[in-house]
């Protein structure tokens, strides 16, 4: 019987990764000020109450620690907060991950979801894993590398990790809170196929999102593919201007208009030659 993380690997590891991303419910924000103001308060009662019996010193640290801590308060209260409709979305997909996850651990995400979702799955979290492994690759972490690579790189990153979450939020209707007990009849089936006997062909089918989710993935290879020959390129060539975008196309785009301006470059370095 394998374990879940043998199942996917590369499934286990983005959802590691992403979870330890956002460790917390989306809420922290409103949290952030309310504790804050809260503290703030309660020092400055303390403080109150410590000048009202004559301690001196303890009355003046009081008022300057509340009015920091409600300076501090006040400022997060000028940073714009997200929006409800990103809290939302970032809530959703942090729950799916998690709904995931458990499946992992529980070593049931193969009984849980059906096989073609959970293949499309491991197969976009190992494309999201090999993009992540050219951006970390010695040629785009150079401390010199110029300004208009940075912008790509970081660029880059963020269509990729966007992508995954539009893969977790296109499932979050078709994923499971909680997973299913273990019936007899599983129990039996899981002993078999540790033996390599497999019992009954699973036809379950995936869902209506499994084909929007079948796209990103598409345009995840495509930007796999364009990073790792970017992360070769800088090897040996310059640098060369473009206006990064925040969308995979656009980032895409960029991609090919260095490699075109670096293959003319070198045809021209070639021609002087």
């Amino acid at each position: 019987m394998f374990s879940g993380r043998k199942r996917c690997p590369s499934l286990a590891e983005f959802l590691d990764d992403f979870i330890s991303r956002y460790p917390v419910a989306p809420l922290f924000w409103q949290g952030v000020t309310a504790s804050a103001l809260g503290i703030g308060a309660t020092i400055v009662s303390g403080s109150l109450m410590a000048n009202h019996l004559g301690i001196l010193p303890l009355t003046i640290a009081g008022l300057l620690g509340g009015l920091g801590v409600g300076l501090w308060g006040a400022k997060q209260l000028i940073k714009p907060p997200p929006s409800t409709q990103d809290l939302q979305r970032q809530r959703d997909a942090y729950n799916v991950a998690t709904a995931l996850a458990t499946l992992i651990a529980r070593n049931r995400i193969h009984r849980d979801m059906d096989p073609g979702s959970l293949a499309l799955f491991e197969e976009a979290a190992r494309l999201w894993l090999r993009i992540k492994a050219s951006l970390a690759s010695a040629s785009l972490t150079d401390p010199h590398l110029a300004p208009t690579y940075i912008a790509v790189r970081d660029r880059i990153a963020l269509a990729a990790n966007e992508a995954m979450v539009e893969m977790l939020l296109a499932y979050r209707l078709d994923i499971a809170t909680q997973p299913s007990n273990w019936s007899p009849l599983e129990i039996v089936d899981e002993a078999l196929d540790g033996f390599g006997i497999r019992k009954s062909f699973d036809s379950r089918q995936p869902p209506p999102a499994f084909y929007g989710a079948r796209y990103i993935a598409e345009k995840l290879q495509v930007l796999a593919d364009e990073t790792e020959a970017l992360a070769r390129d800088r090897l040996s060539m310059p640098q060369t201007s473009v206006n990064p975008s925040r969308s995979i196309d656009a980032v895409l785009g960029e991609l090919r208009s260095i490699r075109q301006a670096e293959d003319e470059l070198r045809q021209d370095v070639g021609n002087q030659g």
